[in-house]
């Protein structure tokens, strides 16, 4: 989900550029959906890992850290974007980089996954 996520959203970004003068349900509506569900498919799976990689002591901390983070990347995500929209083709350029940026996280998630552990045989029986 760590890496499904991200790839969904930056498909949906990727339709909102292009979309520029389809009909609204396919330019507007179907990418948004397609976002809200891929965000709602990364954001569970990374609080869960957050919170799941510290001792029960320090999950309070955790969460806070994890929470304050969400906050400020947020933030400067909407400052960036806004910068980048003044722009004439602004729209465009901030959402294919939106796009190129969340299939990077989805690659770094990709290579810093552990891999899946493999049941030998013996350790069946």
């Amino acid at each position: 989900m760590l890496i499904v996520g991200p790839i969904g959203a930056a498909l949906a970004m990727l339709l909102l550029a292009l979309g520029k003068t389809a009909s609204l349900v396919i330019g507007v509506v179907a990418p948004m959906t397609l976002l809200g569900i891929s965000f709602a498919v990364l954001v569970a799976p990374l609080t869960a890992s957050v919170l799941a990689s510290v001792t029960d002591a320090d999950q309070g901390l955790a969460s806070g850290i994890n929470n304050a983070t969400s906050r400020v990347a947020q933030l400067s995500g909407v400052a960036l974007s806004a910068g980048i929209a003044s722009y004439a083709a602004g729209y465009q350029t901030g959402l294919i980089v939106a796009a190129i940026l969340a299939a990077a996280g989805a690659a770094a998630a990709a290579a810093i996954l552990p891999p899946p552990k493999r049941h030998s045989a013996e350790a069946v029986r």
